[in-house]
């Protein structure tokens, strides 16, 4: 489960946009819901993000998002500050 503490650092980055791509990471790694053999509904994937439902699967899937968002931004970052640095 997402403990709180988690759950916050991860909406920072991640925001209120992340269920499309939880949806890939999932469909990448083939996990799709058992019960009903479809794809995750965003719905229940928030749930899990609420904490309202465990999901080992999900909630790996939240810290690859987060992991994906926070190396594009790094790498902006890095363009940026490359961009504003001086040359002799």
């Amino acid at each position: 489960m997402v403990s709180d503490d988690d759950r916050k650092k991860l909406k920072v980055l991640l925001g209120s946009r992340y269920t499309t791509e939880v949806l890939q990471v999932l469909a990448e790694n083939n996990i799709i819901n058992q019960s009903t053999g479809q794809p995750y509904s965003t719905g229940f994937i928030s749930n899990v993000f609420a904490g309202v439902y465990e999901n080992t699967e999900i909630e790996d899937a939240f810290y690859t998002v987060y992991e994906r968002r926070e190396e594009k931004q790094n790498a902006i970052k890095w363009k940026r500050e490359r961009l504003n640095t001086p040359t002799s």
